[in-house]
């Protein structure tokens, strides 16, 4: 069984880097870590401590179907709804991964997740607007239009990266 080890974020000027560790090491994985860095603009300092291990989390979990079994410790608590929320993702995606395969489905999930002590709370967060993630197709549109239903002006967010040999996330409409 693997032991996957998630690492406190390190947020460093306008970068913030993610690390884990994998006990014992798999060839997987060729780095254990990764990088976003943020334009000057947007203040790092700002962002509450515990946004980050959320993007942790989002950016990861799906590494955990491809590990199984495994288990993946956290140095931060979970609350029992937060660690359902998790296992319940992981659950939909394996059913998916066995579907295509296929694989029974409903096996044995084989990832356990075990949380510390530290408690990083989620700051409340005052305001009326909405965001999303905002890709330009046709979830996205949607998403924008219920939105507009409950705000006047959602946040749309957008994030491009270069994905070699692909170059259409440097055209001038992705920027």
């Amino acid at each position: 069984m693997l032991n996957i080890h998630l690492k406190p974020p390190e947020i460093q000027g306008q970068t913030a880097t993610f690390r884990w560790e994998v006990v014992p090491e798999t060839a997987l994985y060729r780095k254990k870590h990764f990088s976003l860095e943020f334009p000057a603009g947007i203040n790092l300092s700002r962002v509450p401590e515990r946004l980050w291990w959320d993007v942790l989390l989002i950016c990861l979990h799906a590494h955990w179907l491809v590990l199984r079994p495994c288990e993946i410790h956290l140095p931060l608590r979970l609350t029992p709804g937060e660690t359902n929320f998790w296992l319940q993702l992981l659950r939909n995606g394996a059913d998916t991964l066995d579907a295509r395969r296929g694989a029974p489905l409903h096996a044995p999930l084989g990832i356990d997740i075990r949380t510390g002590q530290q408690e990083i709370p989620r700051p409340r967060i005052n305001g009326e607007g909405y965001g999303t993630a905002f890709s330009g197709g046709k979830d996205s549109l949607l998403q924008t239009g219920l939105l507009t239903e409950l705000t006047e002006r959602p946040l749309l967010v957008a994030t491009t990266s270069p994905m070699p040999p692909l170059s259409d996330h440097e055209t001038e409409r992705r920027k």
